[in-house]
C-alpha cells in the first residue's frame, strides 16, 4: 500500500479479486461459476473464490463486470446495487483479425495439416467449458432452411495453453 502511494497510484485495478486497503479501487469480475456451478471445483477452492469474491464487494469502489450475465449474477450472488456495477465488454487485439492474405492461410494450412473447414477453441479443456471433448466432424450451423452449410462437415480443432507446462 504505502509504494502505490509512494508511486503516486490514486486508483488500483484488481484483476484477480484482491484489492490493497486505503486507496480507490476498481475490480473487474470475469465470471462467477464456482458459485454457479461449484460441482467443477475443489471444495476449498470454491471456500476459497467465494471469500475471496465477497471480501473484494466490500472493498471495491467500483465494479467491472464482463458481460451483462456476470453483472446480474455479481448482484445476485454478492447483494451488489446494479448502479454499482458497470459492464465493459472484452476485446482483443487486431492481431486477431481475419487474415486477407489468402496465400499466407494456404501456407498456414499446409505447414500445420489445417483442415479446409474448422472451427479452433482455444483455451483450458475443462468439463465446465461445454466444448465437445473429441475432434471429429461437428455439423456447421444451420441455414434458415434447416440443412447445414452446402453439407460441409467442420473439424473441432482445440489448442490448451495450459498443455505442456511442467
Amino acid at each position: 500500500m504505502g509504494q502505490l502511494k509512494a508511486d503516486g497510484i490514486d486508483i488500483y485495478h484488481g484483476l484477480s479479486g484482491e484489492l490493497p486497503i486505503g486507496i480507490k479501487s476498481v475490480v473487474t469480475i470475469h465470471d462467477l461459476i464456482f458459485m454457479r456451478h461449484p460441482e467443477f471445483y475443489n471444495w476449498i477452492d470454491v471456500k476459497m473464490y467465494t471469500w475471496k469474491f465477497r471480501q473484494t464487494l466490500k472493498e471495491a469502489d467500483q465494479i467491472v463486470a464482463i458481460s451483462e450475465c456476470t453483472k446480474r449474477n455479481v448482484c445476485e450472488l454478492g447483494g451488489v446495487p446494479a448502479e454499482k456495477v458497470t459492464v465493459v465488454y472484452q476485446s482483443c487485439s487486431t492481431m486477431f483479425e481475419p487474415i486477407k492474405d489468402q496465400e499466407r492461410v494456404a501456407q498456414a494450412r499446409v505447414k500445420y495439416n489445417l483442415p479446409q473447414r474448422m472451427i479452433l477453441s482455444v483455451g483450458t479443456i475443462e468439463q465446465r467449458k461445454k466444448c465437445p471433448a473429441d475432434s471429429e466432424g461437428i455439423a456447421p450451423p444451420a441455414t434458415r432452411d434447416g440443412a447445414g452449410a452446402g453439407g460441409a462437415q467442420h473439424r473441432l480443432l482445440r489448442a490448451d495453453p495450459c498443455l505442456g507446462r511442467g
